[in-house]
Order: C-alpha cells, then sequence, then structure tokens
C-alpha cells in the first residue's frame, strides 16, 4: 500500500494515521492495497496486515512510524542526529535502512553481526559507536551531505510490513 499527498510541501505534509477500518474503505482514492508498504513525509504512520484488523486488539500488530527526525537546515562542518522512531506492536524486527537520495548508507539487522553496517557514500560520516537502530550520529557534515534522508523500517514473516519517510536536509556555511 502507498499512500501519497496530493497538496503542500514535503517537509510539511501531514496526514491522519491509517487505523481501523480506512485501508479496506474503497473511497480511499490515496491507498492502493495491492502492496504492504506505506511512504510518506510525515510522522504516526501507520500500516495493519494483521489478522485482528477491524477488532479492538488490532494495534498491537501495527508496524508504526511514529516520527522521522532530520534538521531541514545544517551549518556545514556541524554534527547532527538522524532519528527514525517506530512501533513494532506485536511484530518482529526485520531491518532499519537508511538512504540519502535514493542511496542505502545503513543498515541495520538484528540478526546480524554486527547488527549495523555503514556503506561509503559522499557526504555520509557516521560514528558507528554512537549509531544505533534507527538513531544516526554524524560528527560533521559537508556540502556533500545536502539531500533527502529516507528511513525504511521492515519486519519479519509472515507480514513483511515495510514503512518508510523522507526528510530534506540543506547544507550551509562558509566557501
Amino acid at each position: 500500500m502507498t499512500v501519497r499527498p496530493e497538496t503542500g510541501s514535503d517537509t510539511e505534509r501531514k496526514i491522519a494515521p491509517i487505523t481501523r477500518g480506512s485501508c479496506d474503505d474503497p473511497s480511499n482514492k490515496r491507498v492502493r492495497q495491492d502492496r504492504r508498504e506505506l511512504t510518506y513525509t510525515a510522522s504516526n504512520l501507520y500500516i495493519c496486515g494483521n489478522p485482528l484488523k477491524g477488532t479492538e486488539r488490532e494495534d498491537l500488530l501495527c508496524l508504526k512510524l511514529r516520527e522521522i527526525k532530520v534538521p531541514a537546515v545544517v551549518i556545514r562542518g556541524e554534527p547532527v542526529w538522524l532519528n527514525c522512531t517506530y512501533d513494532l506492536g506485536n511484530e518482529t524486527l526485520y531491518s532499519i535502512k537508511w538512504h540519502k537520495n535514493n542511496v542505502e548508507f545503513y543498515r541495520y539487522l538484528p540478526e546480524d553481526r554486527p547488527p549495523g553496517q555503514k556503506y561509503e557514500l559522499a557526504g555520509i560520516h557516521l560514528d558507528l559507536s554512537k549509531t544505533d537502530r534507527g538513531n544516526i550520529f554524524m560528527p560533521y557534515t559537508d556540502v556533500d551531505s545536502e539531500g533527502i534522508y529516507r528511513c525504511e523500517v521492515s519486519t519479519e514473516a509472515p507480514n513483511f510490513q515495510t514503512v518508510k519517510a523522507e526528510r530534506e536536509m540543506r547544507i550551509y556555511g562558509k566557501n
């Protein structure tokens, strides 16, 4: 399922959480039911693909992307934290991935050893000793750090649910 907003700027858009009944509502023209995926640039994103859907216990199994924090403006050379806050409900975490301009630069898989892995990408300067799960620490930034950052959270079988959101970060500073 993909949800995309119809109006507003990418960094200011808000959408009400997808909750009981709205995923199956045929009048909701912004929802496609062919995939268990939710993409949006806001907080409180829910995806529910569970057998308790429509019951009082539905939220127990919902994967929720609570918030993504990426500073909109950073002075070149300054450190930054990127935060992806999620709620697995009753699901098991499979992975958390971070991308810049659609290129993956960090992956957290709890079953891997070590669970956090970084990939070289211009402008990405990770401190793995402070980076954990959805919280990324970059001790410094440069002009190549500018871009669209996306956090993607996925759950294990049998549901394989995925939620993701993105924010833009601009870098300013002296030449």
